[in-house]
């Protein structure tokens, strides 16, 4: 079994229900990905600009391949032009190889 990659990538965006829409239209793309798990979203409770997004996919190589099509595919072109400024954006695996669905 292939130990799953989590996509963790924090941003700001500007106009917050312009971003809102763009990122549920992302998802609705991502979500027909290979590979594609879950992608939770969160916005940042000191302020509405800040946001951040955790993808889960079965593979590293199933998140990299989505990252470039985020990255160039005209269908995320809105979410792209929604992100004022990228934080942070990185792939991870758990250290154990064990991933939890109960929190």
């Amino acid at each position: 079994m292939t130990t799953p990659c989590f996509e963790i990538v924090t941003y700001t965006i500007g106009d917050s229900d312009g971003a809102d829409q763009a990122r549920r239209k992302a998802q609705e793309l991502l979500a027909a990905f290979p590979g594609f798990i879950a992608w939770t979203a969160f916005s940042g409770t000191e302020g509405s600009s800040n946001r951040a997004d955790l993808v889960v996919w079965r593979s590293v190589a199933d998140a990299q391949a989505a990252a470039l099509a985020v990255g160039t595919d005209p269908g995320f072109a809105d979410f792209r032009a929604s992100i004022t400024g990228v934080t942070s954006m990185g792939h991870y695996t758990t250290d154990d190889g064990r991933f939890a669905r109960q929190f």
